[in-house]
């Protein structure tokens, strides 16, 4: 599982302005706060929504911590600030959809960006590889030419 997988999953339970709140990480159906997992809850902010998706994906706390970093990354610079709580709290719900948004594609490029240095080691290692192959098969030549071999 992948940290755009939680952050999408987050953004689906948020994603009309009435699942969404603030003030609290989930609301009940009363608009009384719960857990975000708790199983009454059917309103969650920014951080709520994603423990909620968290724990619907069966994701780790590492996860759960790189989702929220990412979204502290996307409020500093659509709100200049990485404090999330205020940014859920002082913002409408469409700056939710550009946070969310921009957290998502953000956390894409940073996917692109990891697959291509993985494929760039990959590569860099098959070229050691090869030389290591070319500079044995030099070096037996050598000693077979010393050697008076042929």
């Amino acid at each position: 599982m992948r940290e755009r997988n939680v952050l999408d999953h987050a953004w689906t339970l948020i994603e009309r302005a009435e699942d969404w709140t603030q003030t609290a990480a989930a609301r009940d159906q009363e608009g009384a706060k719960v857990d975000p997992d708790a199983p009454e809850a059917c309103r969650w902010c920014a951080i709520g929504a994603v423990e909620k998706a968290v724990a619907d994906l069966g994701g780790s706390d590492a996860l759960l911590f790189a989702a929220v970093n990412r979204l502290c990354d996307a409020a500093k610079e659509l709100f200049e600030t990485r404090f999330l709580t205020f940014v859920n709290d002082r913002q409408d719900h469409d700056a939710m959809r550009r946070l969310f948004a921009r957290a998502l594609a953000n956390s894409e490029r940073a996917e692109i960006a990891k697959a291509e240095a993985d494929n760039t080691r990959q590569e860099v290692e098959r070229l050691r590889a090869m030389l290591a192959v070319c500079l044995t098969y030099i070096g037996g030549m050598a000693t077979a030419s010393t050697s008076g071999r042929p």
